[in-house]
């Protein structure tokens, strides 16, 4: 399963209409030295996976036992249709359970926009 990539993420936006959209992007620097690891990401509003692949929306396979580090960047255009607070936030996976280091906070980034419908 897919774990919290950083608390620091976690973002909230208020649509003004049931109509609007949010364009929700996030990018963030990991890095990881096990041989073969491969890492997922993916985005979650409100606790409910936005990606209907298994591997979310993003990955990135670790090829050799050095320290490799690599940058996860997504763009998605949700239609959330709630005038209520609603929250984004980007999780992570390890294909080996838990070995992804995540970079320092000045390498990531998130960002929700509202778009009128």
């Amino acid at each position: 399963s897919f774990f919290a990539a950083h608390a620091s993420f976690l973002l909230a936006i208020t649509p003004s209409a049931t109509s609007s959209k949010i364009l929700a992007h996030y990018s963030y620097s990991g890095y990881n030295n096990v041989s073969g690891c491969v890492h997922s990401t993916t985005l979650y509003r409100a606790g409910v996976n936005l990606s209907a692949e298994t591997n979310g929306f993003a990955q990135h396979k670790t090829a050799s036992g050095g320290t490799e580090h690599f940058k996860h960047s997504v763009t998605y255009l949700d239609s959330p249709s709630t005038t209520s607070a609603i929250t984004y936030q980007p999780y992570i996976r390890s294909s080996d359970g838990n070995t992804i280091g995540i970079s320092g906070d000045s390498d990531h980034t998130i960002i929700l926009m509202e778009i009128a419908g």
